[in-house]
């Protein structure tokens, strides 16, 4: 590299006035147009970040918009679902409060029943021993009569 330059600089001593400000120029504008792609490939860099920044931001905007939207969507569903499960079990207590009752009437119905049994079986059974008491007095009062008339 050292050795180009030198050669370059030799060179330059050997050319002329107008040669010199043409390598110059052409210097220059080799200089210019580097520098000036650097800054272009830098700016392009830049704004490539840039729109990558915005990007990033607007999917995070979105991003935080629909789980805005979830939540709610979400917290609505639950309440709803808070709601039914309330009814359903207010329906269950009544449902049960009712079968309670209904076992305890149909209960009270079969003891009523057992007890009118239990009733007619006592006044049955008295009857019974009321006849078998006038058939034993009847049964006695015809021996005596018969016995009476044996006499006679």
């Amino acid at each position: 590299m050292y050795s180009n330059r030198r050669d370059d600089l030799t060179s330059i001593h050997n050319l002329s006035t107008e040669e010199k400000l043409l390598l110059f120029q052409k210097n220059i504008e080799l200089r210019t147009k580097e520098s000036l792609q650097q800054q272009m490939d830098q700016f392009r860099d830049n704004e490539i970040k840039k729109i990558r920044e915005d990007e990033r931001r607007k999917c995070q905007v979105e991003l935080q918009s629909l789980r805005k939207e979830l939540e709610t969507l979400y917290k609505s569903k639950h309440e709803t679902l808070n709601e039914k499960e309330m009814r359903i079990g207010d329906r269950f207590k009544v449902e049960l409060e009712n079968e309670k009752r209904e076992l305890y009437a149909q209960r009270q119905a079969f003891l009523d029943e057992l007890k009118a049994m239990k009733l007619r079986e006592t006044e049955n059974q008295r009857n019974l021993e009321l006849r078998e008491r006038s058939l034993t007095l009847e049964a006695d009062r015809v021996k005596r009569l018969d016995d009476d008339i044996r006499k006679r």
